[in-house]
């Protein structure tokens, strides 16, 4: 008899973000995230702690966002749609918090 050992049940939940008023967008994030994703993640976020300056700073902020969003492949957006659909920094500290959130969740999944 062999061992089964069935990756199916690692299937995490899906992430949504629905963009602010004024737009009727919505993102669906997978509930899996490849390692290359979260090792340029993790890099983008080394190079926003080193940015010099609100205006270095808010294009990096803006840089990951784009980077987690264009995970929904149903979906082409680009730094433009960014800049002009989340104005609020408030928008963008969300999206981002909220993925590094599912990304550590699914790395300490126990499964």
């Amino acid at each position: 008899m062999a061992k089964i050992i069935d990756l199916s049940v690692l299937q995490q939940e899906e992430l949504i973000f629905k963009m602010p008023p004024g737009s009727d967008d919505e993102f669906t994030i997978p509930g899996e995230v490849n390692t290359d994703f979260v090792l340029k993640i993790y890099k983008q976020q080394e190079e926003l702690q080193k940015a010099d300056g609100f205006e270095a700073q808010l294009k990096g902020l803006q840089s990951i966002v784009l980077t987690i969003l264009q995970l929904d492949k149903s979906k082409t957006i680009n730094l433009k749609y960014i800049q002009e659909n989340l104005t609020d920094i408030r928008y963008l500290r969300v999206i981002m918090e909220a993925m590094m959130k599912h990304i550590n969740e699914i790395q300490n999944d126990p499964n």
